[in-house]
């Protein structure tokens, strides 16, 4: 009886972190040791020789990536149900920053850019009226950095007023269930059920 509790407990922890991880966040920083070209940030970005530092992050806010610096942020994400969505960049960037929904461009500019830690500030990047297919996506964000650096943050908002944090948990709760995930937690579901019983 204890073994099945445990595998039972082991089923539905497994569902759970499947479910949680419905959403990743990547940043990667690397020193500017090229020039950018603030039309074209994959290429700046690709073209510099310097080491590559990538960590996994839960929310991007406050984020510094310091001085003489390219970025990039790279978010996973999926949603269960079509809609429109819209993205908000406070950076600081002196070179400019460009963001991608699914590899395409749907923001860029080429003037310093600094938020001052303040949404309504006119640097931030508005790029409202996106749409977002049911299934799964990629936003990426790269922006670069000469000196003097402060934090940089990222919002987004599914309908156009009610901003959330750029965040896996905020993420997550627009997730389509994975089909492992779902038959996990029934299969959890029914070993309680017939425990229950005995």
């Amino acid at each position: 009886m204890k073994r099945i509790t445990h595998s039972i407990v082991a089923l539905l922890f497994t569902a759970t972190c499947t479910m949680a991880n419905a959403a990743t966040i990547e940043i990667s920083t690397r020193s500017i040791t090229g020039s950018i070209n603030n039309n074209d940030f994959i290429n700046s970005w690709n073209s510099q020789t310097s080491t590559i530092n990538t960590s996994s992050i839960s929310e991007f806010t406050a984020f510094y990536s310091g001085n003489n610096s390219i970025s990039r942020l790279s978010v996973d994400f999926s949603t269960s149900q079509a809609g429109t969505w819209g993205f908000q960049a406070g950076l600081d960037a002196h070179y400019g920053a460009a963001l991608y929904l699914d590899n395409t461009l749907i923001g860029n500019r080429v003037d310093d850019l600094w938020w001052s830690y303040n949404w309504n500030n006119t640097d931030v990047m508005n790029l409202l009226n996106n749409p977002v297919a049911a299934g799964d996506h990629t936003l990426d964000i790269y922006w670069a950095e000469s000196c003097c650096n402060g934090y940089s943050s990222a919002r987004f908002t599914t309908d156009g007023s009610n901003w959330q944090t750029l965040s896996t948990a905020n993420l997550a709760s627009y997730a389509v269930p994975e089909p492992m995930t779902i038959a996990l937690l029934s299969l959890g579901l029914v070993g309680v059920v017939a425990q229950r019983r005995k």
